[in-house]
């Protein structure tokens, strides 16, 4: 046996377990998060990670993929290092491997297909983790010199009964663990009833009769059947987890969908169904947000004033303006402007007419959505609306 190429496999499972426990923590980073701040792998909306591990296929028997891959890559390391310093069963032990593996590359060219044709994105780290795995087979294969055509070196002995089942152990205990902690960590989150009981609820609901203003910022697909509308306030706390968490389960399905921001500001300045200075800057928030619609980068000036809604002042919003490259005149010109106000004021009319008391409210397909803060729920609805809609 080329000894040699175990290394090969132990040196590879270690850049998987990096890989692994990388993407295991972005994993959680979205879901506490969401999409606050970029991973050093979102570079653009075909190169972004963070759609990735967004996404439902992030998850595998309901923990993270990444995680299971972490297990994966341990054991690939423990049953190469068994064979350089025990010595014994070693065809036995690599054929297991080499069928492991082999599972490993299929798995890969799965997940690659759905990354790239389901959620129209490259995952650097993923990429990584597919190469690793490739290499993880050649490592075995050259180690045991099986070759596609000479399947009968596999030597399947009753020894694998016991790999198998020491494999389901080291993975069974491995989703414990992660189950565990994602149980702690997500346990303010938890459910009072099913999703399914959701499910039935949310769609006995009746419809509002709302249609979009043609003005109103989008996202995602502008002739989508599915239509997501939030009403939002830029100095509501809630609101800015919304802000940074209805994005990372609406990004699997961007061109199935059109999300639409709607103005709430719960400010007497600009709403009159408000009474007393609850948030007395979101009126001035939001002529200076559609006035970034205007100059044409909503979305990134929205997300740069709820990270610093804890600043939020004139002086601010001008400086957002500023970094955006715009004519800091021309822009506090359009904050300031009447027609501006009229927009802001279009927005809060809308919100009446489908009595919105608070913010963050959400809708999809004119339905209010109550359990918009659970990922699972949210995208069960997403998935239900785009079946009964095509």
């Amino acid at each position: 046996m080329r000894r040699w190429l175990l290394w090969w496999i132990v040196g590879f499972s270690l850049l998987g377990i990096v890989g692994s426990l990388i993407a295991t923590h972005q994993y959680f980073q979205i879901l506490q998060t969401g999409f606050e701040t970029k991973s050093f792998c979102n570079i653009n909306e075909f190169i972004n990670c963070d759609v990735a591990y967004a996404s439902s296929e992030a998850k595998l028997l309901g923990v993270p993929v990444s995680w299971l891959g972490f297990i994966f890559y341990l054991w690939n390391a423990l049953l190469a290092l068994w064979i350089l310093f025990k010595k014994t069963n070693e065809e036995t032990i690599a054929g297991f491997g080499w069928l492991l593996t082999l599972f490993g590359v299929l798995f890969s060219i799965y997940k690659a297909y759905i990354s790239i044709v389901e959620l129209h994105v490259l995952c650097l780290i993923c990429s990584s983790m597919y190469l690793v795995n490739l290499m993880l087979f050649v490592g075995w294969d050259g180690a045991l010199k099986v070759g596609l055509i000479r399947f009968s070196r596999l030597h399947l002995k009753p020894k694998w009964i016991s790999l198998g089942a020491a494999t389901l152990a080291i993975f069974g205990l491995g989703w414990l663990l992660i189950n565990n902690y994602q149980d702690q960590f997500i346990r303010e989150a938890k459910l009072p009833v099913s999703t399914e009981e959701i499910l039935a609820f949310h769609f006995r609901q009746s419809q509002y009769q709302f249609e979009p203003l043609p003005n109103a910022p989008v996202w995602g697909n502008p002739d989508a059947k599915v239509t997501v509308v939030e009403f939002s306030d830029f100095q509501c706390p809630f609101c800015k987890y919304a802000a940074f968490h209805i994005k990372p389960v609406l990004s699997e399905f961007k061109n199935k969908v059109r999300f639409y921001f709607y103005n709430y500001p719960l400010d007497a300045s600009c709403n009159s169904q408000i009474k007393g200075g609850m948030h007395d800057k979101s009126c001035m928030a939001a002529d200076a947000a559609l006035c970034a619609a205007q100059f044409g980068d909503f979305w990134n000036y929205h997300d740069a004033i709820f990270r610093n809604q804890q600043t939020l002042n004139r002086e601010l919003l001008l400086k957002l303006a500023k970094e955006e490259g715009w004519d800091v005149a021309a822009f506090e010109k359009c904050v300031d402007a009447p027609e501006t106000k009229a927009l802001v004021e279009k927005d809060i009319e809308a919100g009446n007419k489908i009595y919105v008391t608070g913010t963050p409210t959400v809708l999809v397909n004119n339905r209010r959505v109550k359990y918009w803060t659970d990922p699972d729920v949210f995208r069960a609805i997403i998935k239900e609306e785009i079946k009964r809609t095509q």
